[in-house]
């Protein structure tokens, strides 16, 4: 049992699954395909304009959060 359930592991539900570890609830994390969401996709950060190193030091860091 879980006190919240979270659809998406992009960085908008690993945030939420820490705040959640954080508060001290337990979270389950649906993700359909990879870890990260959006980040992993070079498109969306061409798009955006925004360095790409950017979102994988950020995608890392909250793998490392979610796994303390």
């Amino acid at each position: 049992m879980y006190d919240i359930i979270i659809i998406g592991a992009g960085p908008a539900g690993l945030t939420a699954a820490l705040y959640a570890l954080r508060a001290g609830k337990s979270a389950l994390i649906i993700e359909k395909e990879t870890f990260g969401g959006q980040i992993n996709d070079q498109d969306l950060i061409k798009i955006l304009g925004i360095n790409k190193n950017t979102f994988y030091k950020y995608k890392k860091e909250l793998q490392e959060d979610l796994s303390e």
